[in-house]
């Protein structure tokens, strides 16, 4: 990896975790409104975020680190700019809707995949 490259995934992991915080303070929002059965399951995606906050926190600090000196310069200019900070909030934006169809592609994959079996199973002479 070039060093624009680590620069670029730097800016690019600070915008996943910029992400993420939002989407935990969406979560307490939602947490506070929400009845007593819904608190497990969003207890449970806060702790879920929150891991996830922290892994993500841990692999920007190893690529901080693995930058060299003239690097972190360019980092910290870049950080400034406007444009380029909102692209990467945008890039980090798009790979977790990504991530989220994905997931959700399985889930559906799983529960159709059920409802067949299911219906096979009710039909079957």
């Amino acid at each position: 990896m070039n060093s624009r490259q680590a620069i670029y995934a730097v800016l690019e992991l600070m915008g996943s975790i910029d992400l993420q915080k939002k989407a935990i303070a969406k979560l307490e929002m939602t947490l506070a409104q929400t009845s007593l059965f819904e608190v497990t399951d969003l207890l449970e995606q806060l702790r879920d975020t929150r891991e996830h906050i922290a892994h993500l926190e841990q692999g920007l600090s190893r690529k901080k680190r693995a930058l060299g000196g003239g690097e972190q310069a360019d980092l910290r200019k870049l950080q400034q700019n406007t444009f380029l900070r909102l692209r990467m909030n945008a890039l980090a934006l798009k790979h977790r809707l990504r991530d989220w169809l994905h997931q959700r592609k399985f889930e559906i994959e799983k529960l159709e995949r059920s409802h067949r079996h299911s219906v096979n199973g009710i039909y079957r002479w």
